[in-house]
């Protein structure tokens, strides 16, 4: 990985039933914050929807990387949010906005019938984050947005899994080599771990079993966490490569 280099992050705290049952939220904390520090560590720049449960640890960390400056114009968060969620925004989304660490970009909510439907509007809203064709050059612009160089997947629910196959399928438009993969840690549960157990191989990645099965690594069995910091590492220097 190289500075300027995007990494889209999709991941929450799994809470609702049909998701949490092998969910572990420390683990999945441990994992958002350690990816955090290793993209900021590089120079590089993070891409997501502000979900409540990733927001606070991308802000805490982002303060220990830049100073609060509320003039920076081109900043190491993007986070794309849907006019749907304006009235429920997250205060450390909007931390992050004005301590200057995170751009927002809103999108229009979206109805069906005559209603506020929420998921065309999350889906309109991830199909521009995504670089998807509806992107105006504005944004792009005004973001120095590029095509991700991969997708971490980590928890999640559903939208984990939607982001997951929208990544994929706009790498077709992308136009750039090698081909951008997603990377799940499975370890934490949730959609990341469905990932991996269902479609492991090609452009989805197991990615604690390809760090064991490169660094030749066998973990205690008794090991609170997985070394995520030396997990992602891994990841940024393959990307480098």
């Amino acid at each position: 990985m190289r500075p300027g280099d995007i990494i889209f992050l999709s991941a929450s705290v799994p809470y609702r039933e049909g998701w949490t049952q092998d969910a572990h939220p420390a683990e999945i904390e441990e994992a958002i914050v350690s990816l955090a520090r290793a993209v900021f560590s590089r120079g590089g720049r993070l891409l997501f929807g502000g979900h409540p449960s990733v927001s606070y640890l991308v802000a805490s960390v982002a303060g220990e990387y830049f100073q609060p400056d509320t003039e920076r114009k081109i900043r190491p968060v993007i986070t794309f949010q849907s006019e749907f969620y304006r009235d429920q925004l997250p205060d450390e989304t909007w931390l992050l906005y004005k301590m200057g660490w995170s751009s927002i970009e809103w999108t229009y909510e979206q109805q069906v019938d005559g209603r506020r439907d929420k998921d065309a509007s999350l889906r309109l809203m991830r199909q521009r984050m995504l670089l998807g064709p509806e992107l105006s050059k504005e944004v792009r612009e005004r973001n120095e947005l590029a095509p991700p160089k991969a997708m971490v997947a980590i928890g999640g629910m559903e939208g984990v899994l939607e982001e997951a196959d929208m990544f994929l399928e706009n790498t077709k438009f992308w136009g750039v080599t090698p081909t951008p993969k997603v990377y799940a840690l499975a370890s934490g549960g949730g959609a990341a771990r469905r990932l991996v157990m269902d479609r492991d191989g090609g452009n989805v990645v197991d990615l604690e079993g390809l760090w064991k099965r490169t660094r030749k690594i066998d973990l205690p069995k008794n090991l609170p966490f997985v070394p995520y910091a030396s997990v992602v590492q891994f990841m940024l220097d393959e990307l480098g490569e």
